[in-house]
C-alpha cells in the first residue's frame, strides 16, 4: 500500500540537508560575481555589467568556480579578466580558496 506524502513534507526532505549558512554563502558568491565584474575598467564603461548580464555562477566545487555563459564570446572575455576576477574572490572569500574557473554554455 502506497503512503501519501504532503507537498510540504516533500519540500522539507529535499532541503533538509542544505544549511542556512550554505545557502547564504551561495547567495553571497552569486552577488559578489556581479560586484567584481562591475569593477572592471576598460574602454567600454559598461563592459563588466555586460559580462554580468550574460554570465552567472552556478557552482563552486574543489576550488573551481563554475560559470555559465550564454555565448562562447562571453567566456573568452571572462578568461581575459580571469586574474582580476579570482583576486576579487580571494579578497572577498579567502576561506574558499578559489583556484580557477570552468565554463558551461547555457542551453
Amino acid at each position: 500500500m502506497e503512503q501519501i506524502t504532503s507537498f510540504g513534507e516533500v519540500i522539507n526532505n529535499v532541503f533538509k540537508n542544505i544549511s542556512l549558512e550554505d545557502s547564504n554563502k551561495a547567495v553571497n558568491i552569486y552577488n559578489e560575481w556581479k560586484r567584481i565584474l562591475c569593477k572592471i575598467k576598460s574602454s567600454n564603461p559598461n563592459e563588466g555589467q555586460n559580462i554580468a548580464d550574460h554570465s552567472r555562477v552556478i557552482d563552486l566545487k574543489n576550488g573551481i568556480l563554475l560559470i555559465e555563459v550564454d555565448h562562447p564570446g562571453w567566456q573568452n572575455l571572462i578568461q581575459f579578466y580571469k586574474k582580476f576576477i579570482l583576486k576579487g574572490f580571494e579578497f572577498a572569500f579567502p576561506e574558499l580558496k578559489i583556484k580557477t574557473m570552468a565554463f558551461r554554455l547555457k542551453g
